[in-house]
C-alpha cells in the first residue's frame, strides 16, 4: 500500500492554493497527492462564481472570513503576477436605491471603515447625477480595491504551476476516507493509500466526506445562485452591488463584468438538496424582479441564461453557520468547510490557514 504524506482531497481553489503553499512551505511536490473526483480540476465552486476579488465590507470582525478575506486579496496581487494571471483592480459601488436605505448603507460605510478596509469613499453628487442614469440610487460609495478575476484562467494557470512543479493529481478519483488506530486510508476507485495528513478541501462534497470516518456534526446547507447574461451594451465601469442580505446568505443581485465587457446579473438565492446546475427559464422572469428594482433601461427580453453556481454553506449546532469552519477534529486530519463567498478571494489565506495547522500537527 503507497504511503503519501500530505494528501489534498479537492482540485478546487482552496486545494491548488494548499499545495502550493506546501511547497512554498518546504514541502517537496513529489510528496503532495491532489486527489479529485471530476476530470479536471476547478469544475464545481471555483469555476462557478462571479470571479470578485472582494474588499472585504461585508463580514463580522474578527471572523475568518474577514481577516482571510482581507489577506487574501492583498496574497493574490503578488501570486497573479508571479502566475501570469490578470487580476482588473475594477472597484464597485455598493448602492442604496432610495431613502430608507440610506441609514443601512451608512452603516455599512461606517462599519468597513472600524475594520480597515481599504480604498472606500463616498461618491460625490455629481458621480450619483451619472449614475442616476442606470440606476435607482440616492447614495453610494466606491470599493477601489474590488477586482475581477478570470476563473477559468486562474485554474489554468494554477495547475500548469502545480503539473510543472511535480505535485501528483490523480483526476476521476472519488474518495473515502478510513480512519484507524489515528492512521488514515484513501480508498478510492480500487486503490487504497495511506496518508500522514489528509487535507479535506472538497467544497461541495466535504461534509459527505468528513462523515465516511464518523465525523457527523455538520449538515450541507446548499444555496443555488444563478446567472443572467445581459444580451446588449450596458455600463460597465465599475461593479454595481444593492445593499447585502441581512443573512449574509447573498450579496443581493449585481452586476458581473466578464473579461470581454459582457455583463451578467445575479447570482440569486435558491436553496436546493443536491448538486444540480441545471436552469430553467423561469429564473429569468425572478431575477428580472431583483434587477428592475436597481437597475434602469433592461427590458426582460436583454436577458438570456449564462450559469449557475452552488454554495457550500453548513449547518453547525442545528444553525446555519456564517464563518469558514478550518480545524483539525481529528489527528492528521485538517477540513475547509463552509468555503462560499469569499472564498475565492480568501483562497491564497485560507491555504496559509491550513498548513500552519498541518505544520504544528507534523513536528
Amino acid at each position: 500500500m503507497e504511503k503519501i504524506d500530505f494528501v489534498i482531497i479537492g482540485a478546487g481553489v482552496v486545494g491548488m492554493q494548499t499545495a502550493l503553499t506546501l511547497i512554498n512551505n518546504g514541502v517537496a511536490p513529489e510528496d503532495i497527492a491532489i486527489f479529485e473526483q471530476n476530470p479536471f480540476p476547478g469544475e464545481h465552486s471555483s469555476s462557478r462564481n462571479s470571479g470578485v476579488l472582494h474588499a472585504g465590507l461585508y463580514y463580522p470582525q474578527n471572523s475568518l472570513k474577514q481577516k482571510l478575506c482581507l489577506d487574501g486579496n492583498r496574497m493574490w496581487r503578488t501570486q497573479a503576477s508571479e502566475l501570469g494571471i490578470e487580476i482588473k483592480k475594477i472597484g464597485k459601488y455598493v448602492v442604496a436605491t432610495n431613502i430608507q436605505e440610506i441609514e443601512e448603507l451608512n452603516e455599512l460605510y461606517n462599519f468597513s471603515i472600524k475594520k480597515s478596509v481599504p480604498e472606500i469613499s463616498w461618491v460625490g453628487t455629481e458621480e450619483i447625477d451619472c449614475l442616476k442614469e442606470v440606476i435607482n440610487v440616492e447614495k453610494a460609495f466606491l470599493s477601489k480595491n474590488t477586482g475581477i478575476i478570470d476563473c477559468a484562467e486562474m485554474i489554468k494557470k494554477l495547475s500548469e504551476y502545480l503539473y510543472k512543479k511535480g505535485v501528483n493529481f490523480l483526476e476521476n478519483q472519488k474518495v473515502d476516507l478510513i480512519y484507524e488506530n489515528k492512521k488514515l486510508k484513501i480508498k478510492c476507485n480500487k486503490e487504497t493509500f495511506r496518508a500522514n495528513t489528509v487535507i479535506n478541501t472538497a467544497g461541495l462534497y466535504a461534509v459527505d466526506l468528513r462523515k465516511s470516518i464518523g465525523l457527523e456534526d455538520i449538515e450541507n446547507n446548499y444555496v443555488k445562485g444563478n446567472y443572467l447574461k445581459l444580451n446588449k451594451k450596458y455600463f460597465n465601469d465599475y461593479l454595481i452591488y444593492p445593499l447585502p442580505e441581512k443573512s449574509l446568505k447573498g450579496l443581493g443581485i449585481h452586476t458581473v463584468v466578464q473579461g470581454d465587457g459582457s455583463v451578467l446579473f445575479g447570482p440569486n438565492t435558491e436553496d436546493v438538496f443536491d448538486v444540480n446546475y441545471q436552469m430553467n427559464s423561469k429564473i429569468i422572469a425572478e431575477i428580472y424582479y431583483g434587477i428592475s428594482k436597481i437597475f434602469k433601461n433592461i427590458n426582460i427580453e436583454d436577458l438570456s441564461l449564462a450559469y449557475s453556481g452552488i454554495r457550500s454553506k453548513i449547518i453547525k449546532d442545528n444553525k446555519l453557520y456564517s464563518d469558514f469552519l478550518i480545524q483539525s477534529p481529528v489527528e492528521n486530519y485538517i477540513e475547509a468547510l463552509g468555503i462560499d463567498s469569499p472564498g475565492l478571494t480568501a483562497s491564497p489565506a485560507i491555504a496559509s490557514y491550513i498548513c500552519s495547522i498541518a505544520m504544528r500537527s507534523s513536528t
